[in-house]
């Protein structure tokens, strides 16, 4: 028996045909850190989100 079924893997988002930007727990970790132990950064607004990427990976 036959099965019709295609199987089709990807990682999709709320962005539709946009992108999205994506970051790690360890960059995110590392720029913590620094945020909290760097006198320089105090008070400053700082942007944490990765570059985008293309919002549907298909394989």
């Amino acid at each position: 028996m036959q099965s019709n079924r295609q199987t089709e893997a990807k990682i999709a988002n709320s962005t539709g045909d946009g992108k999205c930007g994506y970051t790690t727990r360890s960059e995110l970790a590392h720029a913590y850190a620094a945020l909290l132990s760097r006198d320089e950064l105090n008070g400053q607004i700082s942007d944490l989100n990765g570059a985008p990427i293309t919002s549907v990976i298909s394989g």
